[in-house]
């Protein structure tokens, strides 16, 4: 069955773009499709010794004790965050905006937390301090703003550039305030959105997000509320803009020899992405520059790929629950068409789902229809495997 749904999508996809210029849905879909493909590839590079970028089984180590087999195309939490955003989406056709909801973004995050696959401790000590972590350094000073690229569901649903754009920035701040960060995100979207009006070469690109970086201001972004920020954090921004600049002339000029000594910050991931995405574009086997922080990268750079692909990867049905992440394609494009009209997510109670017992059925405020398949403790730690419609989640608490 899901091979035939990947077939099935695979035709269509040719038969609409046969002859013709691909329609701008098309490459929205392409895009989101692709980075799930992109994570799923970089998360199995990540965590086994294969030395080809290539879905295959492998283990995941939650930590030295507990390790979990993972099965053959699962993706990582770069690719649940993107899945998170996308579903905390709100469609509002009278005010020709896609903004996000955060009474069910945060609900999503409290579940997520137990089924992440990885460790991002920034976004857990956000969902764990909730409004308290907007004080603390972590928020202020982190550099790497991991899994900055959810924002690309928020860009893809809307329309309306300068209501993506707030949003975007809003989400940012969210999880992070450190301007490399910042820079970053609006980065990647102007090279998506590039990308979906236009074929560039890599130095064309980098020339467009030049220019557009050059005239970022921050008292656009932030308004009359750059008054209240801290004058080292304008000199910060400012600082940032700066060396980024001279970062992407040096890929520009193809110095990427200096990317293997780049520390892995939102920036070094970006510069990464374009890197990989470049050769993804000449045909050629990307060169690892972070073997051990791969992931992100690769899913902006087949995100990025994506846009301009005429025929997807044979083996994207491979991924896990292939038939939910082209569901999820659709819905992006049918939410950016206000085709959803999704009504606000009322809070309800946290269902803890540990308390559930094996062969327990019931109705989940988040994950709607599940059924507990299996629950154990291994290694310290309660494991609960439930099954959903969109698919298994495999719960981990340590007890």
């Amino acid at each position: 069955m899901l091979e035939e749904i990947c077939i099935t999508y695979i035709c269509t996809s040719l038969n609409e773009i046969r002859g013709v210029e691909m329609s701008k849905e098309l490459k929205i879909k392409n895009c989101f499709l692709m980075m799930t493909y992109g994570d799923a590839l970089g998360f199995a590079y990540e965590n086994s010794n294969n030395e080809d970028l290539k879905l295959i089984p492998f283990t995941l180590g939650y930590n030295e004790a507990l390790k979990l087999n993972q099965r053959l195309g699962q993706w990582s939490d770069i690719t649940e965050l993107l899945l998170i955003q996308a579903k905390a989406l709100r469609d509002i056709k009278e005010k020709n905006s896609v903004v996000v909801d955060y009474p069910r973004f945060k609900d999503e995050l409290l579940y997520w937390q137990y089924y992440r696959h990885g460790s991002p401790s920034q976004i857990i000590n956000r969902i764990k301090q909730e409004d308290l972590f907007n004080g603390s350094q972590e928020y202020w000073q982190d550099k790497r703003g991991y899994g900055f690229s959810r924002i690309v569901s928020i860009l893809l649903a809307n329309k309306n550039s300068s209501s993506g754009i707030k949003e975007i920035y809003k989400q940012i701040l969210f999880f992070n305030r450190h301007p490399q960060v910042i820079i970053t995100a609006l980065l990647l979207a102007k090279a998506i959105s590039q990308l979906m009006e236009a074929s560039f070469t890599l130095v064309e690109l980098i020339e467009e997000l030049k220019a557009y970086l050059i005239a970022l201001r921050l008292q656009e972004l932030e308004g009359d509320a750059v008054a209240k920020l801290p004058q080292q954090y304008i000199i910060q921004y400012e600082r940032e803009k700066i060396e980024l600049l001279m970062a992407l002339d040096r890929l520009k000029d193809d110095n990427i020899g200096d990317l293997a000594g780049m520390p892995q910050n939102s920036r070094g991931v970006l510069l990464s992405a374009l890197c990989y995405y470049n050769s993804l574009k000449e045909g050629l086997q990307p060169d690892i520059i972070d073997s051990q922080n791969c992931k992100e990268a690769f899913a902006i750079a087949y995100g990025l790929y994506g846009i301009s692909l005429v025929e997807l990867p044979e083996d994207i049905a491979n991924i896990k629950d292939w038939g939910f992440i082209n569901s999820m394609g659709d819905y992006i494009v049918r939410i950016r068409n206000y085709e959803i009209d999704k009504k606000p997510y009322e809070n309800t109670r946290f269902v803890d789902i540990f308390q559930l017992q094996a062969n327990q059925q019931i109705k989940h405020p988040i994950l709607n229809n599940i059924k507990v398949i299996s629950r154990q403790q291994q290694a310290g730690f309660l494991v609960m495997v439930v099954a959903t419609k969109t698919g298994n989640y495999t719960f981990v608490r340590e007890c």
